[in-house]
């Protein structure tokens, strides 16, 4: 399966647990998101399972579905976030902010919706995904870039510096990438599984929604269809090494 061919078993088994606990999501669709994750590109720090191991909880706690807590990881990834742990950071400080005061004390500087759904989260009505997505879409709808660093600096501290105001705002994008994952992680296996390592590379760099950007014969000349399997690490490091 997916995990086995990463040679991570124990490990994603482990954090697919995560996942279906703090998601109440079963394994097939854990793996399948995992899966449309890495073929997005959100794995390409090699961090994506330990952030589900470590925030899927948080992400879940707040009200987030599992496809939406991908498709906004997504966004802050494309949006400009250097790394998984920047998007998961931003998400977790916001979520604070509702139970510390933080929000509370600047709940003015937010739209008339967003106080709304501050306090029927605070009645029980309304989640905290709820409000922390229309914290982001107040964000995306301010023109002023000073206003909006200056908001974002007085409610999160060093979350309103360098690019963070941009990834907060990206994270008003959405797509339908993570809407529909079933057999993700079948497609990807298939892709790996080719008779011929040429085959194998060309059809799971595809499934990653890559392209190989080279000329692969030069490279391998005779040699491709001497190699019978390929794996996930050394995919990612011919896939790496396409743009050296």
């Amino acid at each position: 399966d997916f995990c086995l061919s990463r040679g991570l078993g124990d490990v994603y088994k482990r954090q697919i647990g995560k996942m279906m606990t703090n998601f109440g999501i079963d394994a097939d669709k854990a793996w399948d998101l995992m899966a449309r994750g890495a073929q997005m590109g959100l794995d390409q720090t090699d961090e994506l399972g330990d952030n589900m191991a470590e925030y899927s909880q948080i992400f879940g706690q707040a009200g987030f579905t599992a496809e939406q807590t991908f498709d906004m990881l997504q966004s802050g990834l494309d949006g400009g976030a250097y790394n998984l742990d920047k998007v998961n950071d931003l998400i977790k400080e916001m979520a604070i902010s509702l139970t510390d005061g933080r929000f509370e004390d600047n709940i003015g500087m937010f739209s008339g919706q967003t106080q709304e759904l501050f306090r029927q989260w605070q009645q029980g009505g309304a989640t905290q995904a709820d409000v922390i997505r229309s914290m982001i879409s107040d964000f995306g709808g301010m023109e002023n870039q000073y206003e909006a660093l200056n908001k974002a600096g007085t409610i999160w501290s060093a979350l309103g510096e360098d690019n963070s105001l941009n990834v907060i705002k990206s994270l008003n994008n959405t797509s339908m990438a993570y809407d529909n994952v079933e057999g993700a992680q079948d497609a990807m296996n298939n892709a790996m599984s080719n008779t011929t390592g040429m085959d194998a590379f060309k059809s799971a760099l595809k499934a990653l929604g890559n392209e190989i950007g080279i000329s692969l014969n030069p490279m391998f000349g005779g040699m491709a269809d001497g190699i019978t399997t390929v794996s996930y690490t050394h995919l990612r490091a011919h896939e790496t090494g396409r743009n050296l």
